[in-house]
């Protein structure tokens, strides 16, 4: 970035947040989810470029709006939608004021050049207040709020200041030594002096130093290596109360600070520095769950004030900290010795063992080599559908991501649902397929969590349908199918419970605490899509509820008599016998459709019809007069016999019918 756009991005600031408008300053406009406008928003992300505050937790802000369930810490209050610190005041609206009111103070004091006062500002660490100063000083301070960055560079200058001097005293120094030089082309100055100090790379510094042969000499040094060599091991430390590994997504990066938020460095500071590109972390959060729960990688080395890490995978299976605290293999290993701090070395040997014990309840998800493709040809040869009902069935699961398929007995609702899923794949694979039938004893403790016998005592388990959405959550680019026969079988808002809100198109991805889980937030995932199927014809069923219809569309499948599919099916069934039965099925149909009582959701389907006839699993004998009999006598006569219980005149004329094809 230029240095003109520097000048300009401050001063936009300047326009959005102008001094003498501070005073009318909303906790809305200071912090909000519309995120693009807020005050913080352009303090920590618009305002980058004017010195990085990346890092840490919003708690830095004072106060903020949440969007998520908050944790258990005392130093913190919260109600409905903001988080603030406890030492501020007891509620939102006079803890915000104290906040505004600091502002001002740091605003004016800076604009007036009067850097001691911002040092007497309490509400703030070091480097928010800084952050502001800098931003109302008419460019006069230096953009780094860092205390151990600036002492670095003040010592390298030969001024060694002591650890516990006042921040002003060194923006002081520093600024009498700029003589007339752009603030900015002296920031770039004081960068390159900090980075030959450390012999560290400053992301910064590559936008706008004028050594650029300095510059590749450094990334040469420090990221050269990192394509050749073993990677290393880390172990991260998350607090709950702060931030959640749990709740972070696969792929979702978090930065992380190495300095808190009073400027000093992080516990075995060295760590972070000899983090490379690619290390391999294994990600544990803190009382109260005291687990570790997920896998995730070095994505950015440290810029010299934060670095960045890559969530790879969610475990489905937590490892409890209690099961291998004490194992030998582990006694030297530095989060076990002194768990005070966050980041952590493993060696090698520490982290296979972890590794091993890991893979033990959550085996590696692997691509499914002998998976065969599946097209869209595939479906239409496979299911006797037309094309613009198929491309309307795609088109409505991608959108509403949850479908039932509704129609009566032998229309292929089952088998068109995994074949379904296997034309959107676009390959044969089951192993994103999970698939599990509703009934009257089905709970939400079998879908989702609840506790269940476990030798003498209960214990917490998974369900079914909570351990393939973390599976889907771990493959975010690849699709992952859900189906569920029967749907109507079951007590529905007793099964779904919290699901009906979260399977909904709108709400996918978004967190909420289950029933179960007091310590972790749950989500649909929008990769995993969800089909049911639904027999019209069982008068026994009670109509879905309401509330799940909402969160689903329906399409009803009709018999496949006039497709194109059924057609070449039909042509390869040499037997007499065959072309009678399905006229006369079509006709007892025409007899459905014109009873008032029964209806197109009581027609019979094509499956009743439909027999193996590929390779070797031919059957001579299709459709001769013992299989049509069969049919006929133990399949369609039982089946209308159902329907028409109680009008035996109708009864007699469709049996009449089906009878005919013998003759």
């Amino acid at each position: 970035m230029a240095d003109i756009d520097r000048h300009k991005l401050y001063h936009e600031f300047q326009e959005a947040f102008p001094l003498e408008k501070l005073s009318e300053l909303t906790l809305e406009r200071y912090t909000n989810l519309n995120r693009s406008d807020s005050f913080c928003y352009w303090l920590e992300s618009k305002t980058e470029y004017l010195g990085s505050i990346w890092g840490g937790s919003a708690y830095k802000f004072g106060i903020f709006y949440r969007n998520s369930e908050p944790g258990d810490n005392s130093k913190f209050l919260h109600d409905e939608n903001y988080s603030w610190y406890a030492s501020l005041a007891s509620d939102r609206d006079t803890a915000f004021e104290r906040i505004k009111v600091a502002i001002i103070k740091i605003a004016t004091a800076a604009r007036n050049g009067e850097y001691e006062q911002i040092d007497e500002v309490s509400e703030f660490g070091d480097v928010c207040k800084w952050k502001i100063a800098f931003l109302y000083s008419d460019e006069k301070l230096i953009p780094i709020y860092k205390r151990d960055f600036l002492l670095t560079i003040a010592k390298a200058m030969g001024h060694e200041f002591k650890k516990n001097v006042p921040l002003s005293a060194i923006q002081r120094f520093l600024i009498s030594q700029q003589g007339d030089k752009n603030i900015f082309d002296y920031y770039a100055e004081l960068l390159q002096i900090h980075a030959k100090a450390n012999t560290l790379v400053q992301k910064t510094l590559t936008d706008i130093t004028k050594y650029p042969d300095f510059v590749k000499q450094l990334n040469k040094l420090a990221m050269g290596q990192a394509s050749t060599e073993e990677p290393q091991y880390w172990w991260l430390t998350a607090s709950p109360a702060i931030w959640s590994l749990t709740n972070m997504k696969v792929n979702e990066e978090q930065d992380y600070t190495l300095y808190n938020d009073n400027g000093n460095q992080r516990r075995i500071f060295q760590n972070f520095l000899d983090a490379r590109l690619g290390d391999k972390v294994i990600g544990y959060e803190a009382n109260p769950r005291k687990q570790i729960v997920a896998l995730a990688e070095i994505s950015r080395e440290q810029d010299g004030e934060t670095i960045l890490f890559r969530k790879t995978e969610s475990l489905i299976h937590p490892i409890d900290l209690a099961t291998f605290k004490t194992d030998p293999e582990l006694a030297e290993m530095q989060f076990i010795k002194n768990p005070n701090g966050s980041f952590f070395r493993l060696t090698k040997d520490e982290y296979d063992y972890l590794m091993e014990l890991i893979r033990q309840t959550n085996p590696t998800q692997q691509l499914n080599k002998k998976s065969t493709s599946y097209t869209q040809d595939d479906f239409l040869t496979d299911v006797f559908m037309s094309v613009p009902d198929f491309t309307r069935l795609e088109r409505l699961l991608r959108r509403k991501k949850n479908i039932i398929l509704q129609g009566a007995p032998g229309v292929g609702k089952t088998y068109t649902a995994k074949r379904l899923a296997y034309a959107m794949m676009g390959e044969k694979d089951e192993s994103r397929i999970e698939s599990v039938q509703f009934h009257q004893n089905y709970s939400y403790e079998d879908l989702i969590m609840g506790y269940k016998p476990c030798e003498d005592s209960f214990s917490l388990q998974h369900g079914i349908f909570y351990e393939f959405c973390h599976r889907a959550a771990n493959d975010p680019s690849r699709d992952y199918f859900f189906i569920i026969d029967e749907i109507n079988r079951g007590n529905l808002s007793k099964i779904f419970g919290e699901l009906l809100q979260l399977i909904e198109v709108d709400y996918r991805e978004k967190a909420i605490r289950l029933a179960y889980s007091k310590d972790e937030l749950f989500a649909v995932p929008s990769n995993l899509y969800i089909i049911g199927m639904m027999n019209t014809a069982d008068r026994s069923l009670a109509m879905i509820d309401y509330a799940l219809r909402r969160r689903f569309s329906f399409f009803d499948m009709a018999p496949g008599f006039d497709s194109e599919g059924f057609a070449e099916y039909s042509k390869s069934i040499p037997s007499p016998y065959f072309g009678k039965l399905v006229k006369a099925v079509k006709a007892v149909n025409d007899d459905i459709l014109k009873d008032d009582s029964l209806g197109k959701g009581f027609l019979i389907g094509h499956s009743y019809l439909v027999q193996p006839v590929h390779g070797d699993d031919r059957d001579e004998n299709l459709f001769d007069y013992d299989m049509t009999e069969s049919i006929i006598e133990f399949d369609l006569i039982p089946l209308v016999s159902e329907y028409w219980f109680d009008n035996e005149n109708r009864l007699n004329a469709a049996i009449d019918k089906l009878h005919d094809v013998l003759k």
